[in-house]
């Protein structure tokens, strides 16, 4: 960093000079490089809305903010916080970062609050250090300004020499890379009017912003798996809601009334507001137009946050999708009418405090939105169950996460009782599409595969034994996969080739793996891939759709026969470990792995009922080489040293098997 200031320097030097850099990396921020020569000064501009934090890195002078005075003669930080007259005095020529944060006022209420206050100044030999076990003995880390006196900021150093790489070999470990390509910006949503999103908030979908996502992305975000386009009226986003139809899975009676439903709305989906309006309700009995599946009733049990028991045979065929409503069944249906609703964002609730509801259907099946001639609005769905900040999903406090991949599970519209990643006894609705899927990447735009083979790369640099590929991911989540991937370079190459979307799209996800394969190869390191028992196969499981890109083959076998993989993982979420002796998708995939004298390593979500069991199985079983404990955050437990212990007794009985301690 410091030879990068340096450079600055020089297109300063002769006089004082301000220079903007990094500009539009980071919302909300602006960073200014300065120089001043023996005896200049700089006064920084007060504002309301805005907090300052100097970095001196080379030079020397003095700041001083109200009574306080400090030297500057080596590397400091100075924050003399917002609204703080504050001055800056060259008595050499000196240099420094002036980075200005945007403030919103739930950051001015923050600082408010807080017991240490600016100004704050510390000179980088004065500032305290410490060591985390996960790093080397040789690296330093400092704390140069501590979370609590700037909104949102703080900032630390590491210092080392290198090269300073784990020494995992030196134990005897093997270290692998984990690479999956489509993993650049997980489905994690902001809700538009929250601190949060204000603050760290990057790309938008429906509902908010986005923040947990590669720089990549962020500058490209067109490059990201696209919707397909034409089928949408251009005026969707501003239609007025006129009707509400709420349709049950059955014409079984329902307790649900017009006293008890409560309509409740928001401009930025945050902190919704109930509206006071008066309604009509139609009562009729429909008939179902077509088949409703839900995709699962039981995914809590499979993760066994309820019972601690291992998952059923009938609980994970139900991961498939139950019944719901079959196509010609008649259905109740409620008709709201008698308002017009503006507001972007609207959520359908009850007053009921207690259950059994009976109104039930799935989140995606529950409602229709209605214009003022009667025509369907397209939108998307909210069922206060989310993967990431499900504990935060109460519409009155916060916001809701839509179309996040789930919306498929049943819910009772008149049950208050929350069920984890599910939602509870509400429904939430937006106008529209997302134009792209939240963080993924398309794998046929050139721009991607250089993005791709550039990671690759690096993690070569690193002096990694290998890389595992896995295209399943967190970065695509959507109600509708099937209308994604309708990128401009995919239908270009269709008409072209006259090949299918699918074929096209699989096609350049193989030429990756060439191009990743000679890579590893030319440095002299092993290729190992996931290959995925519950996705590659006709009958894909209706709760795995999510996970990976529709409209796209999975060419395994040809990655196979052209020796592509060097190992192959046999991973799989969905289906019990029986099926790696009796499912003939499995069956085939280790035929041809052994025929081309690939190891492999199986790969299955920890189940501690039955972990010992499945561990001894797969060690027993001559055709493979290997078991993987998944995942670690579900038995390690990380130490305030930086050191990890394993919690779960399972895990410790693995171990003393594979040591010969336990038989």
């Amino acid at each position: 960093m410091s030879a990068m200031i340096r450079t600055e320097l020089l297109a300063g030097t002769g006089g004082a000079s301000t220079r903007e850099v990094m500009n539009g990396e980071i919302a909300g921020l602006t960073c200014s490089f300065h120089s001043l020569p023996e005896g200049g000064a700089y006064t920084p501009p007060i504002s309301e809305r805005a907090s300052r934090v100097f970095f001196f890195v080379e030079g020397r002078g003095t700041v001083t903010c109200g009574i306080s005075r400090h030297a500057v003669d080596e590397i400091a930080l100075f924050a003399p916080g917002h609204q703080a007259d504050s001055a800056i005095r060259a008595s050499g020529p000196l240099s420094f970062l002036e980075l200005s944060i945007d403030l919103a006022p739930a950051d001015l209420a923050w600082a408010a609050e807080q017991k240490v206050k600016p100004p704050y100044f510390a000179t980088y030999s004065a500032c305290t250090t410490y060591r985390e076990a996960i790093k080397s003995e040789k690296t330093v880390s400092r704390t140069l300004l501590p979370a609590n006196i700037i909104p949102r900021f703080c900032a630390g150093s590491v210092q080392t020499t290198g090269p300073d790489l784990v020494a995992a070999h030196r134990h005897g470990m093997e270290v692998y890379a984990y690479f999956k390509p489509y993993e650049t910006g997980v489905s994690m949503l902001l809700p538009e009017g929250s601190p949060e999103a204000q603050r760290w908030g990057r790309l938008g979908q429906i509902g908010g912003r986005m923040t947990w996502m590669e720089r990549f992305v962020v500058d490209h975000a067109d490059l990201r798996i696209k919707r397909r386009e034409g089928d949408l009226p251009a005026d969707l986003a501003t239609r007025p809601i006129c009707a509400i139809k709420l349709i049950k899975s059955n014409d079984v009676p329902t307790r649900l009334t017009k006293g008890h439903l409560q309509f409740w709305t928001s401009k930025l989906n945050y902190q919704y507001q109930q509206l006071d309006i008066d309604f009509q309700v139609e009562e009729t009995i429909e008939i179902a137009p077509r088949d409703i599946h839900d995709i699962d009733a039981r995914l809590s049990s499979y993760f066994m946050e309820e019972d601690g028991g291992a998952a059923s045979a009938e609980g994970i065929r139900a991961l498939d999708g139950l019944q719901v409503t079959r196509k010609g069944d008649p259905v109740r249906v409620l008709t709201l009418s008698g308002f017009e609703i503006t507001d972007p964002y609207l959520v359908i609730t009850t007053d009921f405090t207690e259950g059994p509801g009976d109104f039930e259907n799935t989140g995606t099946d529950m409602l229709i939105a209605l214009d003022a001639e009667g025509r369907e609005i397209t939108g998307v769905f909210a069922t206060g169950g989310a993967i990431w900040n499900a504990d935060r999903g109460d519409f009155r406090q916060w916001g809701m996460n839509f179309d996040y991949g789930f919306g498929n599970h049943r819910l009772r519209l008149d049950d208050p009782k929350a069920v984890e990643w599910q939602g509870k006894g509400m429904i939430g609705f937006a106008r529209g599409r997302n134009a792209y899927l939240p963080g993924a990447l398309c794998e046929t735009e050139p721009a991607v595969q250089a993005y791709w083979r550039s990671c690759v790369q690096e993690m070569l640099d690193a002096g990694v034994d290998g890389i595992d590929f896995r295209e399943e991911n967190h970065s695509m989540h959507t109600d509708y996969p099937e209308e994604y991937g309708f990128n401009d370079v995919v239908l270009a190459e269709c008409k072209r080739t006259g090949k299918s979307m699918a074929s096209v799209r699989g096609d350049a996800f193989t030429e990756f793996l060439r191009d990743a394969n000679a890579m590893i190869h030319a440095a002299g390191k092993r290729m190992r891939y996931n290959l995925q028992i519950d996705w590659y196969r006709a009958d894909q499981p209706g709760s795995r759709r999510l996970a990976y890109p529709a409209n796209m083959e999975f060419q395994w076998q040809r990655w196979i026969d052209e020796g592509l993989l060097d190992e192959a993982i046999l991973r799989f979420f969905h289906y019990p470990i029986d099926c790696l002796d009796n499912d003939e998708v499995t069956l085939d995939m280790i035929a041809r792995c052994r025929a081309k004298g690939l190891p492999m390593t199986v790969n299955r979500y920890i189940q501690p009922p039955t972990l010992l069991e499945e561990y001894r199985k797969i060690r027993n079983d001559a055709r493979f080489n290997g078991f993987i404990l998944y995942e670690t955050w579900s038995f390690l437990e990380f130490n305030e040293d930086g050191s990890c212990t394993v919690k779960s007794k399972e895990v410790d009985l693995v171990g003393e098997v594979e040591l010969g301690l336990a038989k």
